[in-house]
């Protein structure tokens, strides 16, 4: 972390730089501007330093930092940006550090290489693994020389004249964001971020006043920037989650990148003011799950349970993706059955099994509007909309016997894309039987879903209740 010399005599003022970890670029599944802390006292530039006298902090804003080197200055920040490192269409830039005044910064590479920009010089961070994304987290210190390198297994390497670390933390490959703790002109600690949402201090570091949401199996956050009053973190999606109470930066022109894993840090810059919390990962409305990108910030793989608007979402990451649902429909993961949906194999019969034109006809006890759902993957070969309602026919995956559903709700054809496989648990309409476009009076006399099957029912689906997430 970096410091102006006047900023070092203001009180806990202006983040000079800031700099962290970024995510391993795997992709399997599944926020730091560095001030110091309000115990660190004021340090003062080492008396053999050559750090030039810089300009003025600038006004409140940040830097975002892509996955292939693209850098982007947004709110009141500019960057000279001159020489940046960039790796076109690859998964390379780890974290960034930015001098305050905007004159220039460095970008760790996932190699454990430091590449300078604007008017800063080229540093060693002695850490290198080529071939090898390893490197995670980097701080710079006033001389801009020194500093240090977090592993992704939670080892702190210094460089230059930075005095040695030692996290104790154990990461196991899942540590992802670094900051420094100091007292007076020492460093002597520090914490660790993890990409659960795991905050590891060690040394004399303390507590930030609270943690990020912790999401177990779901690899979310790649920094932390520790600022007056608390911390940021970065998650992927650009997602800025605070810690504590920490000053705040605008979020003015920051990109949106959604769905797209490519933030791998966001460094706040002259924090003041309270929090903006536009992009913090949370609820949209009191109640429902949401996959990201779809009313929700986040991965298009991970979905989100929300109970209250505004609180931070329960995440599970699906492992066959998640299905952005119609509006009013809830979206779920992709081949797994939910606890929340109705098994109607186990639902009271009615009418039937009785054969009808080559097909077992049977009635179930399931009130109208209920949502029906495909017990296994199954392929959709055919569906309309008659006077007994919207129809879709399937052949199922696991048992390779047909099947179809009556009564369903025109108004809600769910399934509609011929030759598609659906999976498991995906919801194909609603049923009804208790209006004329459902086959009332011709057809129906009430609220009721009917399943016609080719081979006997009990066959078909047989019962008995199935495992469900």
């Amino acid at each position: 972390m970096l410091r102006t010399v006047a900023s070092l005599t203001a009180a806990l003022g202006f983040a000079f730089l800031a700099g962290c970890s970024a995510d391993d670029g795997s992709g399997t599944a599944p926020v730091d501007p560095q001030l110091p802390q309000a115990d660190g006292g004021t340090p003062t530039p080492d008396a053999a330093s050559s750090t030039p006298k810089l300009g003025p902090a600038q006004p409140s804003g940040g830097v975002l930092l892509e996955a292939d080197g693209t850098i982007i200055a947004f709110g009141g920040t500019k960057l000279d940006i001159t020489g940046a490192t960039a790796w076109p269409g690859k998964d390379v830039a780890r974290a960034l550090d930015v001098l305050i005044d905007g004159s220039g910064g460095w970008v760790l590479d996932a190699y454990g290489d430091i590449h300078p920009f604007g008017k800063t010089k080229a540093i060693d961070s002695g850490y290198h693994t080529p071939g090898v994304d390893s490197a995670r987290a980097l701080v710079v210190l006033e001389d801009q020389a020194s500093g240090y390198v977090l592993d992704k297994d939670g080892n702190v390497h210094a460089f230059g004249s930075a005095a040695a670390l030692t996290s104790g933390y154990d990461a196991k490959g899942l540590a992802r964001g670094f900051d420094v703790h100091r007292a007076g002109s020492t460093i002597d600690g520090g914490w660790i971020l993890d990409g659960y949402g795991g905050v590891h201090p060690f040394g004399a570091a303390g507590d930030l006043g609270g943690a990020p949401p912790h999401y177990d199996g779901y690899d979310l956050w790649t920094n932390l920037h520790v600022v007056t009053g608390g911390a940021y973190v970065v998650g992927r999606y650009g997602i800025i989650e605070p810690v504590g109470a920490p000053a705040g930066i605008p979020l003015t022109g920051i990109p949106d990148v959604k769905s797209a894993d490519v933030v791998r840090d966001v460094v706040p810059v002259s924090p003041g003011g309270a929090f903006d919390a536009s992009k913090a990962l949370v609820c949209p409305t009191p109640s429902g799950t949401y996959c990201g990108a779809n009313g929700i910030d986040g991965s298009t793989s991970v979905l989100y349970t929300c109970a209250k608007k505004g609180d931070a979402p329960a995440a599970k990451v699906c492992a066959k993706g998640c299905t952005a649902a119609p509006q009013g429909v809830p979206d779920y993961c992709k081949g797994v059955l939910s606890c929340s949906s109705l098994q109607w194999w186990n639902s009271a019969l009615t009418y039937g099994p009785y054969m009808d034109y080559g097909w077992w006809d049977t009635d179930l006890a399931v009130s109208h509007d209920t949502p029906v759902v495909l017990r296994h993957d199954s392929k959709l070969y055919k569906y309309g909309v008659y006077g007994w309602g919207y129809m879709p026919e399937f052949v199922d995956q696991v048992t390779g016997l047909k099947f179809r559903y009556l009564h369903l709700r025109p108004q809600k054809q769910l399934a509609t894309n011929v030759g598609e496989i659906y999976p498991a648990g995906t919801i194909v309409g609603y049923s009804g039987g208790d209006t004329a476009d459902t086959g009332l009076p011709t057809y129906s006399t009430g609220a009721h879903l009917c399943v016609q099957t080719l081979d006997a029912y009990r066959t078909a689906f047989p019962t008995g209740k199935d495992p469900c997430e």
